[in-house]
Formats: C-alpha cells, sequence, structure tokens
C-alpha cells in the first residue's frame, strides 16, 4: 500500500531539544543557518545550553541520505534499505537505491536528516536541531512513495540496531489511512509498538497536506425550536 512523504517534516525537533530559558549561545556560522526561521521559532540556541543530542541516534525512516553529502558524511552510522527487499536489508540506506538511481523525490530523506543533526559550525550548509547527534539512514521509499512492509521493517530494523529516536516524515496517501485506523493494516503500528516496547521514541509528521472531505462548501444553519 503506497505511501507519501510530507516535505516539512521532522518532529524530532521537540523530541531531542526543548526551548529552555538558559542564555542564548553564539549563533553558528553554517551559511544557511539565517533561512532557518524553525530554529528560532524553536529557540534552539538557548536549548542547546542544556542538550545538543549528544549520545542519540536518530533513524530517519525516509527516502535514504546522500551517504557522501558534506554536512552529513561525518553524522552517519550504518543504515538500511528496505525498498522491495523483503524484511532483510538489501542495501545502507543510500539515497539512490538499489537501483542506483537518484529517482525525484529521494533528496526528501537528506533533507530531513540535515534539519535533525547536520555538522553546525562548519561554514557549510545548515545547522542541525539535535547538533550532536548521529544519523541512521533508513531507506524505505522510493521516488517519493512505499509500502507499509517497507516502512515496518525499517523501524524494527532500527530499533534492533540502537536508534533511541525513529523519525518519521511521512503520511499516508488519502484514503489509505482508514487501513491502519481500522486495524485492516498493522504491519507500521505493530513495528512502532515493538520500538517503543525497547525504549524507542517514535516520531511521526503530521500536516503539510489537508484534503476536503465534501466536493462543495456546506452551509451552516442556525438550529431553531421545533
Amino acid at each position: 500500500m503506497p505511501f507519501t512523504r510530507l516535505l516539512a517534516g521532522t518532529a524530532v525537533v521537540t523530541a531531542l531539544v526543548a526551548a529552555t530559558a538558559a542564555p542564548a549561545q553564539a549563533a553558528v556560522n553554517d551559511p544557511l543557518y539565517d533561512k532557518q526561521w524553525g530554529m528560532r521559532q524553536i529557540h534552539a540556541e538557548q536549548a542547546w545550553a542544556t542538550s545538543t543530542g549528544a549520545g542519540v541516534v536518530i533513524a530517519v525512516v525516509d527516502t535514504g541520505v546522500d551517504l557522501g553529502h558534506p554536512d552529513l558524511a561525518a553524522k552517519l552510522v550504518p543504515g538500511a534499505t528496505f525498498v522491495d527487499c523483503g524484511t532483510t536489508s538489501c542495501g545502507n540506506g543510500d539515497w539512490r537505491g538499489p537501483d542506483g538511481l537518484a529517482d525525484a523525490g529521494d533528496e526528501h530523506g537528506t533533507h530531513v536528516a540535515g534539519i535533525a543533526a547536520a555538522v553546525t559550525g562548519n561554514g557549510v550548509g545548515v545547522a542541525g536541531v539535535a547538533r550532536d547527534a548521529k544519523i541512521m539512514p533508513i531507506k524505505v521509499l522510493e521516488a517519493g512513495s512505499g509500502s507499509f512492509a517497507d516502512i515496518a521493517a525499517g523501524i524494527r530494523h532500527a530499533a534492533d540496531h540502537g536508534a533511541k529516536v525513529v523519525n518519521l516524515s511521512l503520511g499516508a496517501q488519502p484514503g489509505t489511512q482508514a487501513l491502519t485506523l481500522t486495524g485492516l493494516e498493522s504491519e507500521v503500528t505493530g513495528a512502532i509498538a515493538y520500538a517503543q516496547a525497547k525504549g524507542v521514541a517514535v516520531i511521526a509528521a503530521a500536516g503539510n497536506e489537508t484534503h476536503r472531505i465534501v466536493s462543495r462548501p456546506v452551509r451552516s444553519r442556525p438550529a431553531r425550536a421545533p
């Protein structure tokens, strides 16, 4: 069953770094930092005085990560690929996937990993929110979509290989959400429960997209007594 990714989603931010009343740190020198409005919104610099995510491995269960990216290469731990592989990994989490091709949309996992934990203060690219955390790249989506089975396999792998946080910046296509809500599809919910039982925080994105329930506006009328 297909999934699509949500382009803004890294809820892992609030899982690892919370705003505090501590004094602000000096602004970093990453050239794109000034464009990262979300960092200021969550008071990331103040939070770094309390926590930078050191010792935490974040599994980015997504489209994979560019393993040679200059802002990420030093932050990566061994990853895995689950794209039509069954329950056994057939890769290392690289965004190109088993076919070796860079499909449109597969840059998303790199984008998410950078927000979460890019090398910070190195004069390159962006700053990471959890600036001292590590990233475990888990590829479960190809060309921006994938299956419940592959996503579930990725979550379980992360939980079994040292991840402390699983980040799911993805969402089901319109209508397929009902499968999980009704229990007809339980692979992902089962995998999340498995990870949580091992003490892993599973963080899911919310938002980005909305779909009208009805095809035309409905005018409300005030109730009248009979």
